[in-house]
């Protein structure tokens, strides 16, 4: 891209660069350099759209997706929820809670954003094939 001077191959206009590609552009090390000090960093899904994709929502601004959100972070924060909780305590529908282990196993399947998208994410099974397919698209 940067030998194109970030312009586009049909039209000519210019490219928006990403997070990613701008920290790339700036970066002063080939490979991430974390101090030892430094806890590690952990890679979160927001519950609300975890919960939404779970139930079939496409928004997790519903007051569906909120109400279950509330409940589920009622005493605990939603890092607790997403990474520490014993999924066996936890008082939600098995979807819900299937969707939460799948995220702490690494199974959620993540469709990157760019060009002004948003990335989006897909529970395994039903949203697995067709996220899938989208990714095969890139």
């Amino acid at each position: 891209m940067e030998e194109l001077k970030h312009k586009c191959t049909v039209c000519g206009g210019i490219i928006k660069l990403g997070v990613k590609d701008r920290v790339d552009l700036i970066a002063d090390f080939k490979e991430p350099v974390h101090p030892d000090h430094r806890p590690p960093y952990l890679h979160l899904i927001p519950l609300a759209e975890i919960i939404a994709k779970a139930i079939g929502n496409k928004s997790p601004y519903t007051s569906g997706v909120q109400k279950r959100y509330d409940d589920l972070v009622d005493d605990r924060t939603e890092i607790e929820v997403l990474v520490e909780a014993n999924l066996s305590e936890i008082k939600a529908e098995p979807e819900v809670i299937e969707a939460i282990e799948a995220f702490r196993s690494g199974k959620v399947i993540l469709k990157p954003g760019g060009g002004g998208k948003y990335g989006e994410i897909a529970l395994p099974g039903k949203d697995a094939k067709k996220a899938l397919k989208s990714l095969l698209e890139f």
